[in-house]
């Protein structure tokens, strides 16, 4: 078998199924070049090798497709991590990883996590250096290793307040919009759109925030605070932070609880070259695919064999002026041109059917059709007895 006679030359790359393919591929590599008439100057180590060669380039062209529309769901995964085991959403996945930035700054989602720490105020103190104070919920020391970033403070509930106001206020007004019946007996209900609640809402909140709390804060550098004015009591004040190299929980699997640090090693996928990707078995590659392989392993034979003949150029016989011209440029100049008509083939075939864009404007023009096809069916009257 050729497992046994030879090996594999990169293991990572090729894979040992591929063994079971050498006997017929040299078989019909020899009888494609004539070796029924006369002896090829192959090796079978050559084709061995040559095989090998048009796998390794097969699985090139196929990964490097799928890295160029997936490329988005493995930064920041652990290079030794196998993205086999990864099934991408390939309908709107990129868009959605492209939204997670904007996620961050407006506080609805994204890849990172907002978590909830503390500190307590100093009687007469206005600086806090956070590496030491803050502490998360749980009382521990918050981790700083990459950074944090500070996006709310605040240091007490605001009390629940009953409020007697006028009929025309917006609390009755917002009382009768959602349904909860007021004690006064001039109350009137109106009718306001949901977007008079919304921004009512939004009007309370900074409100709250603005006007009635007694204390303001600066940030100095990156993990200094200053509350403005003094404070006179010790309270707790609670910060919301998030780390500033956070992990995506969804992807990660070697990123810490709490978000504070991407790989255990250290190290992560910031390239398609990081990417760990298995060899493609022979055994689950269709014929389109295996007859690709075997069609460039024959060009890399026909390039081999000009390399071999091309030493010799000529073979003289005994007698005097006569003489045997090898083929070899013929078999150089058909082995290179095969070898870019394949890989030009490949890479369109591979545009239109691993290409998302492509798919998406394909699919779309096959809805667009369909609907025109529909137009021209007759809607006939229909009657309900």
């Amino acid at each position: 078998m050729a497992n046994q006679d030879f090996r594999i030359l990169f293991p990572d790359v090729v894979p040992d199924s591929l063994s079971a393919e050498y006997i017929s591929f040299e078989l019909w590599v020899k009888s494609r070049l004539g070796d029924d008439f006369a002896a090829v100057e192959l090796s079978p180590k050559q084709i061995w090798w040559a095989l090998q060669e048009a796998d390794m380039e097969f699985s090139a062209e196929m990964h490097t497709a799928y890295l160029r529309n997936n490329m988005s769901h493995f930064f920041g995964l652990s290079p030794n991590q196998n993205v086999a085991g990864i099934k991408p959403n390939l309908t709107f996945s990129y868009l959605s990883h492209a939204a997670k930035g904007i996620g961050d700054l407006a506080g609805i989602g994204g890849n990172n996590r907002d978590f909830i720490g503390y500190f307590t105020t100093i009687p007469g103190t206005q600086h806090y250096w956070l590496p030491e104070h803050l502490k998360d919920k749980d009382g521990n020391a918050v981790d700083f290793s990459n950074g944090i970033e500070i996006k709310e403070l605040y240091y007490n509930n605001l009390a629940t307040t009953s409020r007697y106001i006028d009929t025309w206020s917006y609390y009755n007004i917002m009382a009768g919009e959602f349904g909860v019946q007021s004690a006064l007996y001039n109350t009137m209900f109106a009718m306001l759109p949901i977007n008079a609640n919304v921004m009512m809402m939004q009007h309370v909140k900074f409100n709250n925030n603005l006007r009635l709390s007694n204390y303001s804060w600066e940030m100095y550098g990156n993990d200094e605070i200053r509350i403005m004015p003094d404070p006179r009591v010790a309270y707790k004040v609670f910060v919301r932070y998030r780390h500033t190299q956070p992990i995506d929980n969804a992807i990660s699997v070697t990123g810490s609880a709490d978000g504070s640090s991407s790989t255990s090693d250290n190290t992560y996928v910031g390239n398609f070259s990081q990417v760990k990707l298995n060899p493609l078995e022979w055994t689950n590659l269709n014929q389109i695919a295996k007859r690709w392989i075997r069609k460039f392993g024959l060009a890399l034979c026909k390039e081999i064999l000009a390399f071999n003949r091309g030493k010799f150029q000529q073979i003289p016989f005994a007698s005097e002026n006569n003489s045997v011209n090898l083929n070899y440029d013929m078999f150089a100049n058909q082995g290179k041109e095969e070898q870019s008509q394949l890989r030009e083939q490949l890479r369109g075939d591979l545009e239109k059917m691993m290409d998302v864009q492509a798919i998406a404007e394909r699919d779309a023009a096959t809805l667009r059709a369909q609907r025109e096809q529909w137009e021209h069916v007759p809607l006939f009257p229909y009657w309900i007895k």
